[in-house]
């Protein structure tokens, strides 16, 4: 269990993911250019989504700036000088000249502002999509913040695991030391006990032996002695 423990936290806290790759301009064009190919509105978030999640917010926004710039200018129609006929004709009448000049104001102030309120409904645009990806990168923030947490979660299992099994081997060592401490003495004590019998035995051996010489010189004592009452009793 330990060591499945140990093989977990080595896996999650070394492994890193690729290192990403440099985001040029013409990388955000092409996404850009690929989801409005899809019918799909390449707003930042979007954008940043088709990129792989890479990217900054600010160069994200300056390229499709300039993107969106571009794509302005290639919808525009491009307008012909007026033919020299209508150009006498203004000329030999100064007050039709004056009412197409203040026609033409109007319609370059309705220009300007259709103009202005088109870049008011961009720049609209663009607050919305910059906090849809901070929302975006908001979510991914609290996601990596989660595994963060998760990652010193399991950390810190890690080292209470390790810490205990410290104990744990520390506690068998002292009882390893305990049991070959206890049984050292026990067979001392064995030792001890053994040769305490087998010094009994010897002094009983002994005792034995001194027995017998007793009994067998008694014997003899006792012989002799018979063999002089035998011999008294002939003389007599």
């Amino acid at each position: 269990m330990y060591f499945v423990v140990c093989c977990i936290i080595l896996h999650a806290t070394t492994y890193k993911g690729a290192r990403p790759m440099a985001l040029t301009k013409e990388m955000i064009w092409k996404a850009a250019d690929e989801l409005d190919a899809d019918g799909t509105k390449p707003t930042l978030a979007n954008v940043r989504k088709r990129l792989g999640g890479v990217g900054s917010f600010t160069t994200i926004q300056e390229a499709m700036s300039e993107w969106k710039n571009r794509k302005q200018q290639e919808a525009q129609p491009l307008i012909d000088p007026p033919p020299p006929a209508l150009a006498q004709l203004l000329e030999n009448f100064g007050a039709d000249i004056w009412n197409l000049a203040r026609v033409a104001a109007d319609q370059a102030l309705d220009g300007k502002r259709r103009v202005i309120e088109e870049n008011a409904a961009q720049i609209r645009e663009q607050a919305e999509e910059a906090i849809a990806l901070a929302d975006s990168m908001d979510a991914e923030l609290h996601d990596l913040r989660a595994k963060i947490a998760g990652l010193e979660e399991t950390a810190a299992l890690y080292r209470e695991l390790q810490a205990n099994y410290h104990a744990l081997e520390e506690r068998a060592e002292l009882e390893l030391k305990h049991q070959k401490d206890h049984s050292a003495q026990e067979i001392h004590r064995a030792v001890t006990r053994a040769n305490e019998k087998d010094s009994e035995a010897i002094e009983a051996r002994k005792s034995e032996r001194q027995a017998l010489d007793r009994a067998a010189r008694a014997e003899g004592q006792v012989e002799a002695l018979e063999k002089q009452l035998g011999l008294a009793k002939k003389g007599k």
